[in-house]
């Protein structure tokens, strides 16, 4: 439900303030379901498909660096063809690249141009405030503001379209110009290799120009500090206004891997179907590209991997949100379940992303998945082991606590001494039953309650002792000296 009748104007920005029922948000929460439910699927997607990306690519990338031959850039070598090869060196171009609507050339590998237009955008902020009943106070400001924009801002959508129009693009977009006939040594280069390298310096044009920015502009444009500006005053630009500036890429010496066809570089096809194209600036060897190559894999698989899990976590929110509306009839309460959901919602993500990755893993790379499986169960049993370690040590320091208060144990001239742990491991090997001291656990288990009483048993060492099917009941007795021999004895026959 809008309350338009609370907005106020305010220079370019206005609030307004709008308010929705209780079940005007369940029935949102109902819908934002299936649109969870598509996120989660989508992320499950991304998230195979990203890991088989990925093995796909590395396995290529490691074929490739196998595969790969250096050869001379000076001539072809027909024996070479159809091969992986790496070249390096400088860069001869045939003739400049050319801004034909401008009428301009540059000597350079690229040249980039830039058309921006001075536009209107909206900057939206709400703040939401829950009432009691289950509804739900937004106030939203609407701030417009003027910023340079190479792409066209549709202004239809805007809260108040009508006092923030923006005009249509020009005519002449931004572009990019390559030359022709560029080679290393006796190899040609396609725009395609040029396209994959980095970097630019800008580029001033030539007060020349000015005749051909007129005809196509009016009489608005004017060459200003090697740009092209279209408007009546640059120091005070308004919408509509165009501006347009130039870079280039520097001819300069650069590395190749890719495969020799005839005469040329092409991409590469490693045998599971993926491409080997590397480019890079400057004089590199084939080792180096090949590790820049893997290293911008694992970059992009990171990414992809966080975007895909934020996705999911995004589903799962929005999946739960029903829960969190429903406990808004109490704002206290569903702020509450709005955080346990959100903790379950993390915790799904936790336990469904890696598990789907796991998949991939052995779906694109089962000799890796297995090998890390077993690591993960050798970590697992590790940290059991260990676990079970710190449980014994802290029952010894309960006995030694037991010792020291004074508590009744069986002397030396009772007839009977408490073994040492390794004790009756030593006299099973010698087929002996030490009956007066060595105790079945079930008869144990009838002793134990008691002497020390049913409750403790349900807390601390006790438990960890009672549960632990492996441990000799002679080694508990020790732990917890309350329990006499004599009585053990007795019991046991």
């Amino acid at each position: 439900m809008s309350d338009e009748g609370n907005a106020g104007l305010d220079g370019d920005s206005f609030t307004e303030v709008t308010s929705k029922s209780w079940f005007e948000r369940i029935r949102e929460s109902l819908m934002a379901i299936l649109i969870g439910i598509v996120l989660v699927v989508v992320s499950t997607g991304l998230l195979f498909w990203n890991e088989g990306r990925s093995a796909k690519t590395s396995a290529a990338l490691s074929e490739g660096a196998a595969a790969v031959v250096a050869v001379a850039t000076e001539r072809v070598d027909p024996e070479r063809e159809g091969t992986l090869v790496h070249i390096a060196g400088d860069i001869r171009v045939g003739t400049a690249v050319r801004d034909a609507d401008f009428g301009f050339d540059a000597n350079a590998l690229r040249l980039n141009r830039k058309v921006e237009m001075l536009q209107w955008r909206e900057e939206v902020h709400s703040e939401t405030q829950k009432k009691l009943g289950g509804g739900e106070e937004t106030v939203t400001r609407y701030s417009y503001h003027k910023d340079w924009s190479d792409h066209a801002v549709d202004s239809s959508g805007f809260r108040r379209a009508a006092d923030h129009r923006n005009p249509p693009m020009p005519s002449v977009s931004s572009h990019s110009f390559y030359p022709t006939d560029v080679k290393l040594g006796g190899f040609r280069l396609s725009d395609r290799i040029i396209q994959m390298l980095s970097g630019g310096e800008k580029y001033a044009v030539p007060d020349t120009i000015q005749p051909f920015a007129v005809g196509r502009f009016g009489q608005n444009a004017r060459v200003l500090q090697g740009e092209v500006y279209v408007g009546i005053n640059p120091d005070q630009p308004t919408i509509g206004d165009v501006r347009i500036s130039w870079q280039i890429l520097p001819i300069a010496p650069m590395s190749v891997v890719g495969r020799q066809t005839q005469g040329s570089i092409t991409p590469w096809l490693a045998s599971n179907g993926s491409e080997v194209l590397l480019v890079e600036s400057g004089i590199a060897d084939a080792d180096l590209m090949f590790k820049h190559g893997q290293d911008s894999n694992s970059i992009l698989t990171w990414a992809l991997r966080l975007g895909g899990v934020l996705i999911m976590f995004v589903g799962f929110r929005v999946m739960f949100s029903l829960l969190s509306v429903l406990a808004d009839v109490v704002p206290l309460f569903g702020n509450i379940v709005a955080a346990g959901t959100a903790l379950v919602a993390l915790l799904c993500t936790m336990v469904i992303a890696p598990i789907v990755i796991a998949i991939a893993w052995f779906f694109y790379r089962p000799l890796v998945g297995i090998a890390v499986l077993v690591v993960g169960g050798v970590v697992v049993y590790g940290l059991h082991q260990l676990m079970r370690k710190r449980v014994a040590k802290k029952a010894r320091q309960a006995s030694g606590l037991a010792d020291r208060s004074g508590l009744d144990r069986p002397g030396p001239d009772s007839g009977a001494s408490l073994p040492s742990p390794g004790w009756p491991r030593q006299l099973r090997r010698r087929n002996r039953q030490p009956r007066a001291v060595c105790l079945s656990r079930r008869n144990f288990l009838q002793i134990v309650p008691g002497t020390i009483g049913r409750s403790r048993l349900r807390h601390g060492f006790y438990r960890e002792f009672l549960k632990s099917s492996r441990r000799c009941p002679c080694q508990i007795a020790e732990a917890f000296p309350i329990i006499s021999v004599t009585q053990a004895t007795s019991q046991d026959r």
